[in-house]
């Protein structure tokens, strides 16, 4: 985008911003010459910067007529590209950090989230994210707070979520008739949202819920063999109709979660006897510089 960095100065330059950063696919790394500009603005807390002020910001860059401020969303077309910002409080999310250490979290419904959201998003958005400007070092400060990624929150959420893999389990189990194919699609969907988040809390990854995950879990050193095959034949399997194959699949991929978090937690408790373990894991990390 031309004016790129006359952008993010412009957005810096709105009263109580903090930081300003690229998430979506361009903080994950997997966006190419057409992928959209999600912004991040970060504030050091109180209320929301009025969405307002940040459109004013975009006037000077947008295209003509292409600024909308709807129910507080900032979205806007420069050069023919979509743009949209969001906002982040620094201190919940700092907040959210000291919580991991003590192995807490909320799972809460949220909309367009069908399964729910996880309080921890709030670390994972800070950690994919391309950093374009902050103040007093804000971001990378909360990112080195982060990792290593706390045995707590990896233990707590990875027996939460398996245990629902059961439980989603169990009820698939009771479904009888091909014609009960929209629930049993329904039940797919969350059996591999609870799936996702146990591997990543077992590879020592904060979760990340929204599309573009499976770049992260492919490259997960713990994980069942061929699962995102595996997770793609679940819905094919119930889109058929074939009952058993969906819950045979579905035992199958539990079992082996099942080991791989019992191998997870033994790790963990041998990390914890090593002076050394916390300062190796923290190599494990991603760039905080992304």
């Amino acid at each position: 985008m031309k004016n790129l960095q006359e952008l993010v100065q412009a957005l810096s330059a709105v009263d109580r911003v903090s930081a300003v950063a690229l998430g979506g696919s361009r903080g994950l790394g997997t966006a190419n010459e057409n992928s959209d500009y999600d912004f991040v603005v970060f504030r050091a807390a109180g209320e929301a910067i009025p969405p307002a002020q940040l459109a004013d910001a975009l006037q000077p860059f947008a295209d003509a007529g292409k600024i909308s401020n709807q129910a507080g969303f900032v979205s806007a077309q420069i050069a023919g590209r979509k743009l949209e910002i969001f906002q982040k409080d620094l201190n919940l999310i700092e907040r959210e950090i000291q919580l991991s250490r003590q192995g807490k979290f909320r799972w809460y419904i949220r909309q367009l989230f069908p399964h729910g959201d996880l309080s921890t998003c709030r670390i994972t958005h800070l950690i994919h994210l391309e950093i374009c400007q902050e103040h007093a070092h804000c971001l990378s400060r909360l990112r080195q707070l982060a990792w290593p990624f706390p045995p707590p929150l990896m233990r707590s959420l990875a027996s939460t979520f398996l245990t629902q893999t059961t439980i989603t389990l169990m009820h698939a189990r009771k479904i009888r008739r091909a014609e009960e194919v929209q629930h049993l699609v329904a039940l797919c969907s969350a059996f591999v949202f609870f799936s996702n988040i146990v591997l990543f809390a077992i590879n020592r990854q904060y979760p990340l819920l929204e599309k573009g995950n499976s770049t992260l879990i492919r490259e997960f050193t713990l994980r069942p063999e061929r699962y995102e095959y595996r997770a793609t034949t679940l819905f094919k399997a119930a889109a058929d109709g074939a009952l058993q194959a969906v819950t045979d699949e579905m035992a199958g991929l539990q079992q082996e979660l099942g080991k791989l978090v019992q191998q997870a937690l033994a790790a963990s408790v041998g990390s914890a006897a090593s002076p050394a373990a916390s300062r190796n894991e923290r190599n494990d990390a991603p760039d905080p510089g992304r």
